[in-house]
């Protein structure tokens, strides 16, 4: 007797039905839609007026989601740099409109809250 045929023959798993289909990569290609974040309900605290790095990744992340029409609000941390606003309104406008605007709007039904600020502030 051969080793082959003594080899007992393994039954053959079935693929799973979405590979068969080609159902999963379709499905990968769909993106499912964000729910909406009411106002108010994003809350990002950090050192937006310095000049620090923590400051400008928090500015650009805010402007980013609010473009997106994310509304964030933004909660400042100290230090502020002195006269750092003006200069960023002068620089960005749009982003510094937008900072301002975030730091207007009162937080609502806090669902999500960000700190954003290293470990001594």
């Amino acid at each position: 007797m051969s080793s082959k045929s003594q080899r007992r023959a393994r039954p053959s798993r079935p693929k799973p039905a979405a590979r068969r289909s080609g159902a999963l990569r379709a499905n990968s290609r769909q993106s499912t839609p964000l729910s909406p974040i009411p106002p108010g309900t994003l809350v990002w605290l950090a050192p937006y007026l310095n000049i620090s790095g923590y400051g400008e990744e928090a500015r650009n992340f805010v402007h980013g989601l609010r473009r997106k029409g994310i509304g964030v609000v933004a909660h400042p941390l100290h230090p502020v740099s002195p006269g750092f606003y003006n200069t960023l309104a002068a620089g960005h406008p749009d982003m510094a409109h937008s900072l301002a605007l975030s730091m207007k709007e009162p937080p609502r039904d806090l669902r999500i809250g960000v700190i954003h600020a290293p470990a001594e502030v």
